[in-house]
């Protein structure tokens, strides 16, 4: 991680948000799945794929916030 923040010549403070940043992208992607299976609008996929799509974000979220401090201490 830190590799890429570096690559991406992030400061400290800009660092110090990417796990917050990447939090919020996963429970957006989750919520944006969320209202696509309950909207009236043409889906891109089947209820069955939405419902994994839904559960990988959430998933991936889940990892993400358990694994949040040696994450920070990876960006440092």
């Amino acid at each position: 991680m830190r590799v890429l923040a570096d690559a991406y010549g992030l400061d400290a403070t800009s660092r110090s948000r990417l796990v917050d940043a990447a939090l919020d992208r996963q429970a957006r992607n989750a919520r944006w799945w969320h209202s696509h299976l309950a909207g009236p609008s043409l889906r891109v996929a089947d209820d069955s794929t939405i419902a994994g799509r839904i559960r990988w974000s959430e998933q991936e979220r889940a990892y993400t916030a358990a694994n949040r401090k040696p994450f920070d201490t990876a960006l440092r």
